[in-house]
């Protein structure tokens, strides 16, 4: 029954209804009969109030944290009413939840209980291992579902995975729960004080309505409790809950070891714990520096020797929470811009207690809940990262939108690591330095979004409306050639316009589209627009099409023909949902069909300095791949690329023998696949003879891999944010290209007589 208090209260619909009849007097008109500035006051507003729920700064933070998942199995989570299901959009939900999860807790774990059929049954222990947890979660289908909900029996095996963790850990218990019952065998009032007298939060997201029962269980256990509304805010009440919570005096405060693993090649064969089925093994990986174990992935809690393995700008992140920026002050401004983004405030400005700077709305909240930092570094800081290095000039901006502080704060961390002043100043400056070299793992949170400007961007449309373009477009002729040629390899959201016209900066000489769909590229308007823009320096350009439809790949190349170099057919993406359709790898097995399209596009498209190409795997029966090459030749190919591995392999050498006796055709062949330097492309034109070397996963780490740099450089970094700024780039993707641009700098490495400094270092984890 519900209390005094709650039926006082009265509903919620009440009091939204009661705020729909004030609707005018929210968004009132200003003289010119305008609603603008009505609707950004009422965001602001909106905004401010996030600001004031905002957490004490002097408060004592679950930094380590151990978390059950419960996820509601019955037969309800069938339900449609989130389309496709409640099941599909809750998977999809985890999947997101566990990146946010462990980019903001990198020492924490997670495991997994799944209740059906009024039984709770324990999915996955608790483990740090993201891989692990995922390969979980894509073992369950719908089909895996029925029968009722129990909360008591998930309440009972999560408390007995929990209650034997260390009393400094923070007890967690998240249920996703989908049905408006549960059907219990005992007295669930007990479970409930037992999770209490345990310290065990309980936080439960709901998909139907409100359950007394859960809502005090969350009241109980200071947990929160939620319903959701629809998948959208499924994904906002699961982001709240990344945040380490907070947690009382009498939580026990302890001292645990840490170990910091290198990242080694492994040269000889090992067994590597993580892996218990046959999947490939990576040739790369963490040794425990204790007892000798390989991990191929950290944070982990080592299994042998139960050593805390991770890196240190993974424990620098979790440091954060424990040091929040404060809260600006907000006041009324006027013809002032903002210090961050430099745009002109409109509706109310914050200003910093420290520096006086002014922020606006969204910068604020870019600030405080993403960037938890507002100036990187400062000038004694700098200095004294100057003494321990060999830098004599720092080059910086001052402002934290548009600097490239962390970068050079990355170059003296490389540079001076092996200086022995600089590891005596470990505990504080090295470990501030690693955390601003990462920064932006959490730049991009909730609805903060920055604009990038599009008006240099062509879009398609814009070229073919203009047929002498085409006297633009640098021809891909493979004739005669002093050197092999480069090239980026086509990448499924990567390889777009900004990041095409970075690598053509660094000795890339062709570039490729990401991959198309044929059909949908000719029937809509919206797919031509969003999936192919160019500019007058974007060639020499392939646009790759997948289909297998020899009408369709003729249509779509007359197409582009006025704003690229050629086309290419994708023979080679050995993806599921690619190879479902027809396209990708499948073709490989249909050399008569890949002829016949190769034959009806060149007889469309006349001009020989067209190309038409096909990418392709070997297949496993090597005559086949010959056969398939041969027919291609004879429709007209003007080369192929080939990926040296068949659809089934993934991270195996390439085969270097097939790639020789491909050559022997007479057509020109590009080589791809496993390349990560200019030498070893270099090396397997001189092995195999072939006439060029395509890369992908290679640029996407360092771009300026065929200039001869082994890692990304200052330069090329800055290039980029300036191209995304020029030609448009989503925020993610920006954000993910840094990522991967900035992974050989993941982790830092030290000479061996540092090591035991390292090891022997405790760290308080809760404050």
């Amino acid at each position: 029954m519900l209390n005094d208090d709650d039926e006082q209260k009265g509903y919620t619909w009440e009091a939204g209804y009661a705020d729909g009849l004030n609707i005018g007097e929210v968004l009132a008109e200003d003289d010119s009969g305008s609603i603008e500035k009505s609707i950004a006051k009422f965001i602001a507003d909106s905004k401010k109030k996030s600001r004031q729920n905002l957490r004490p700064q002097k408060i004592r933070l679950g930094i380590m944290r151990h978390v059950m998942i419960v996820i509601d199995c019955s037969r309800f989570m069938t339900n449609k009413s989130m389309p496709p299901s409640r099941f599909a959009v809750v998977m999809k939900a985890l999947h997101q939840f566990l990146d946010k999860f462990f980019e903001q807790n990198p020492i924490a774990q997670i495991g997994f209980i799944t209740c059906k059929d009024r039984k709770a049954e324990r999915l996955t222990p608790l483990t740090g291992n993201v891989r692990i947890l995922k390969d979980a979660l894509n073992s369950l289908t719908e089909a895996f579902t029925g029968g009722d909900f129990s909360l008591q029996n998930a309440l009972q095996l999560a408390s007995t995975n929990l209650k034997g963790v260390p009393g400094y850990v923070s007890r967690e218990v998240i249920i996703v729960m989908s049905t408006l019952s549960t059907i219990d065998p005992g007295n669930i009032f007990v479970n409930i004080e037992t999770m209490k007298s345990l310290s065990i939060r309980c936080s439960i997201i709901g998909l139907a309505a409100e359950m007394f029962i859960c809502k005090e269980l969350a009241k109980c256990t200071k947990g929160n409790y939620s319903v959701a509304l629809d998948a959208d805010h499924l994904h906002t009440l699961f982001s709240k809950l990344t945040a380490p919570p907070s947690t009382s005096k009498s939580i026990d405060c302890n001292a645990i070891r840490v170990g910091f693993p290198p990242h080694k090649v492994i040269t000889t064969r090992s067994f590597c714990v993580c892996h218990n089925d046959s999947s490939p093994i990576s040739n790369r990986g963490f040794i425990c520096e204790q007892c000798g174990t390989r991990h191929c992935s950290i944070p982990v809690e080592c299994s042998i020797c139960r050593l805390t393995l991770v890196a240190a700008p993974q424990l620098a992140r979790a440091f954060r929470h424990l040091l929040p920026l404060a809260p600006f002050t907000s006041l009324s401004v006027k013809n002032r811009q903002c210090a961050a983004c430099e745009l002109n405030i409109e509706v109310e400005g914050f200003m910093c207690g420290k520096c006086s700077s002014i922020f606006c709305i969204d910068c604020d909240s870019l600030l405080h809940e993403s960037l938890h930092w507002k100036q990187l570094f400062n000038d004694r800081f700098l200095e004294g990262l100057l003494m321990a290095s060999d830098i004599d000039q720092p080059v910086y901006d001052r402002r934290w939108f548009n600097n490239l502080e962390f970068l050079y704060v990355r170059d003296l961390i490389l540079r001076g690591h092996h200086s022995q002043k600089f590891h005596q100043v470990y505990s504080t400056q090295e470990c501030v330095a690693v955390f601003l070299v990462n920064i932006w793992y959490s730049i991009l949170r909730d609805n903060v979004k920055i604009k990038f400007g599009l008006d240099n961007r062509l879009k398609f449309y814009s070229r073919i409306m203009y047929k002498e373009a085409r006297k633009d477009i640098k021809s891909h002729a493979m004739g005669d050639q002093k050197r092999a040629k480069f090239y980026l390899a086509p990448m499924v959201r990567y390889s777009k316009l900004a990041f095409r016209q970075l690598v053509r900066l660094y000795d890339v000489d062709v570039c490729y589209t990401p991959m198309i769909y044929a059909k949908n590229f000719l029937e809509s308007e919206k797919c031509r627009n969003s999936e192919l823009s160019v500019t007058k320096e974007d060639s020499p350009l392939i646009v790759q099409f997948a289909t297998d439809d020899p009408f369709i790949l003729s249509s779509a190349a007359e197409m582009v023909y006025y704003c690229s170099s050629g086309v290419d057919v994708n023979c080679g993406c050995p993806k599921h949902d690619v190879r479902s359709k027809g396209f990708g790898s499948a073709l490989l097995d249909k050399p008569e069909l890949l002829a016949d399209m190769v034959a009806q596009t060149r007889a469309k498209i006349l001009d020989s300095n067209f190309s038409i190409s096909l990418k392709i795997r070997i297949n496993e029966h090597l005559p086949k791949t010959v056969d398939l090459c041969q027919k291609a030749e004879k429709a007209g190919v003007s080369y192929l690329c080939v990926h040296g591995r068949t659809p089934s392999q993934r991270s195996e050498p390439i085969n270097e023998e097939v790639l020789r006796i491909i050559k022997l055709i007479d057509i020109p062949i590009v080589a791809n696949g496993s390349i990560t330097t200019r030498q070893e492309a270099l090396d397997i034109v001189h092995r195999t003879g072939v006439d060029g070397v395509m890369v992908a996963n290679g640029l996407l780490t360092n771009p300026t891999l065929f200039a001869g740099h082994d890692y990304t450089t200052e330069g090329c970094v800055k290039n980029f944010m300036r191209l995304s700024r020029d030609h448009g780039l989503d925020w993610m993707l920006y954000h993910q290209h840094l990522q991967y641009m900035l992974r050989p700098y993941s982790y830092i490495t030290v000479s061996e007589e540092h090591v035991p400094v390292r090891e022997n270092r405790s760290l308080r984890l809760v404050s």
